[in-house]
């Protein structure tokens, strides 16, 4: 369990210590008489494979995929703010702003 090649998803079963846990399948397996071979087994199964394959896509992606544009979220806020300001400034009701939220939902900025 201390070689590098399996270092980065197996981990030592905490329950029984003839058992490794693998931390992408989040399963335990045993390699009590079997060793490396049955870890080798393991990396082989469709369902190991098939998680690892998300897993690395999902570390793979941008940073820039979940924050939006400082200016386009700059804009929104404004907007946001602005609507709210006006509700209050003039006394709406919570039925007439949601009714504004509504129609706003369909507005689209070019």
């Amino acid at each position: 369990m201390k070689d590098p090649k399996y270092a980065r998803f197996l981990q030592e079963c905490k329950t029984n210590p003839h058992f490794a846990h693998c931390s992408i399948c989040k399963s335990d397996f045993s390699i009590a008489n079997g060793g490396t071979y049955l870890i080798n087994r393991h990396i082989e199964q469709i369902g190991h494979k098939r998680l690892l394959a998300f897993e690395d896509k999902e570390k793979s992606r941008s940073m820039r995929e979940f924050i939006t544009p400082s200016t386009l979220l700059t804009k929104l806020t404004a907007a946001e703010l602005s609507l709210v300001y006006h509700g209050v400034h003039h006394g709406h009701s919570y039925v007439s702003q949601s009714c504004v939220v509504d129609l706003a939902k369909n507005i689209q900025c070019f």
